[in-house]
């Protein structure tokens, strides 16, 4: 098989998870809207409408396609507790970073534009069941989403080297999520990710590190907001001393709990500089079976029609969440 035709089959794999994902839940939104829009309203219904299809038919028919592809099995090996620690201050590190490219990016598009920048991710997180929000974002997305876009997919792109497989994996993790918001940073940690298993073959570090981050930067920042009412403390009542004095008192435990969270990412972020940094010179890339010049390789990637399907799409979802 050469190389462009497994990129190809790779991105018709990952096309067809994010096409059905996409076209299934519009189409259940649509029916229940319309048929039965008390259940359309049910807090676990938008859970459910969004991440179902992609679990229950896009990621089996994903993998199908993809087992096509002959895999390889990589070398396994153990990190201590300590390291995985580095490694998640690290994530926390690009994820910040990632995040503050994606707010400027997405700041400036709504300001010099017509477009909606709202997140409604975001605010569906700070508005839903705190228990569905932990089961679909903390443990059952990471085992799924580490699965699809590190272990299969890297067990057949390793063939053409580590830097490839990396970068593709955070490409098309970075993608896959379908908006501005997540785009930047969802690369970047996809990219960390993406090196672990290369190097440890465990994907079971992967996914505690990925739940680790979503508990932390989604979670519990989620928690800590919802008691905050920020709502409260944007009204205009607030800018009198006396309403603004009684809203402290009054939410002085979630104000001390947020004080207190902001500065352990700052300590996490800067450790995961620090260690990023003083890593960066360790890192090793190891060539595959079909490696070529950066140029060629790219030529490989881009100039197949599978692979465009799946940008297409994703680009299609870039739009969509912007109209």
């Amino acid at each position: 098989m050469t190389q462009k035709k497994i990129f190809s089959t790779i991105g018709w794999a990952y096309f067809w998870l994010a096409t059905i994902a996409l076209g299934i839940s519009y189409i259940l939104a649509f029916v229940l809207v319309t048929a039965a829009p008390r259940i359309y309203y049910l807090s676990l219904m938008n859970w459910v409408i969004s991440l179902g299809p992609m679990y229950l038919i896009g990621m089996p028919v994903c993998a199908r396609v993809m087992n096509s592809l002959p895999k390889m099995e990589l070398f396994q090996k153990k990190i201590t507790f300590g390291r995985w620690c580095s490694i998640f201050c690290i994530c926390i590190c690009v994820m910040y970073a990632g995040n503050i490219i994606g707010n400027v990016v997405t700041t400036m598009l709504g300001e010099n534009t017509s477009l909606n920048m709202d997140f409604d991710l975001q605010n569906l997180m700070l508005t839903d069941n705190l228990l569905y929000v932990f089961l679909f974002s903390v443990l059952l997305a990471p085992v799924l989403e580490e699965l699809f876009f590190r272990k299969i997919l890297i067990d057949r792109a390793i063939v053409f080297g580590d830097k490839t497989a990396v970068l593709l994996s955070g490409l098309m993790f970075g993608l896959f999520h379908g908006n501005l918001y997540q785009a930047f940073y969802a690369f970047g940690v996809g990219c960390v990710l993406a090196y672990v298993y290369i190097r440890t073959g465990k994907i079971q570090y992967c996914i505690s590190l990925h739940m680790a981050v979503n508990f932390f930067g989604g979670f519990l920042s989620t928690l800590i907001l919802r008691n905050l009412d920020l709502s409260a403390l944007l009204s205009e009542n607030l800018y009198n001393a006396d309403m603004l004095s009684g809203y402290m008192l009054g939410h002085l435990g979630a104000l001390a709990a947020y004080g207190f969270y902001i500065i352990c990412a700052l300590v996490l972020g800067i450790i995961g500089l620090v260690k990023l940094l003083t890593s960066i010179r360790h890192l090793r890339f190891n060539p595959g079976e079909y490696s070529a010049p950066s140029q060629k390789m790219a030529g490989y990637l881009f100039k197949n029609v599978g692979m465009w399907m799946f940008f297409g799409v994703c680009i299609f979802e870039f739009v969509l969440s912007m109209i």
